[in-house]
């Protein structure tokens, strides 16, 4: 899709170029140039980029496809991914290491501080 958006845009910059080289130059001829070269890059790339045209639009339904299928396996099927995801990276940790002041171990993340309150975080909560 990238592709197709940057050869309408060089198309486009490319027809500016071509018309101010044959005497579009004039200061009271500088929307006639921008309205020509808009209109003209859009009938060019019609029938010259229609190939890129269609494999941007099949990428883009390729993507609604997808988005529609996650859609309908529902949230808990992306959720588990990520999940699994984070799991996968917690199995990496060398496991519960002790606190500094001797209290009891933690899951090897920073202590918060004395005084901090710490509360398990519900399941249905959001991270902050």
């Amino acid at each position: 899709m990238l592709r197709y958006s940057v050869l309408r845009l060089l198309m486009f910059f490319g027809v500016l170029s071509l018309l101010w080289l044959l005497g579009l130059r004039g200061a009271d001829q500088q929307w006639m140039l921008l309205v020509l070269s808009a209109l003209i890059s859009m009938v060019l790339s019609y029938f010259v980029l229609a190939r890129f045209r269609q494999e941007s639009a099949e990428q883009l339904a390729e993507r609604v496809r997808r988005r529609a299928e996650n859609r309908q396996r529902g949230p808990g099927a992306v959720q588990g991914a990520d999940e699994n995801a984070e799991d996968a990276q917690d199995s990496g940790s060398s496991g519960p290491t002790a606190d500094p002041d001797g209290r009891q171990p933690t899951s090897g993340l920073p202590s918060p501080g004395r005084g901090a309150e710490v509360r398990p975080r519900r399941q249905d909560e959001e991270y902050r």
